[in-house]
């Protein structure tokens, strides 16, 4: 797969406990991203070491979150989103609700 990175970014919050990774490459004649997008987006939780929040896109799935996690990595549901903007701005709402619990 050659990839073409639109957006990469790691940033620490939440004073430390929590580590955002976005991820956004442009892929080109991929069926697994019929978009021609790879997205994925995670929240880490640093004082366990694990994903806590993950959306990404694939096929068969589009996009979609892990809402099983960090225990069971394949429950996923469905997001009615078709673009990688609209899948940043569902993940910030999310890391919101998460951080703020």
């Amino acid at each position: 797969m050659d990839a073409k990175i639109l957006i990469k970014n790691d940033i620490i919050v939440a004073n430390g406990l929590y580590k955002i990774k976005i991820r956004v490459y442009e892929v080109e004649n991929d069926q697994k991203f019929p978009e021609n997008v790879k997205v994925s987006l995670a929240l880490i939780d640093l004082t366990i070491g694990k994903v806590v929040l993950l959306i990404d896109n694939h096929e068969p799935f589009g996009f979609h979150i892990h809402s099983g996690l960090p225990q069971d990595h394949g429950i996923r549901e469905s997001l009615n989103i078709t673009s990688y903007e609209e899948a940043i701005d569902c993940f910030r709402e999310e890391v919101r609700r998460i951080i703020n619990e």
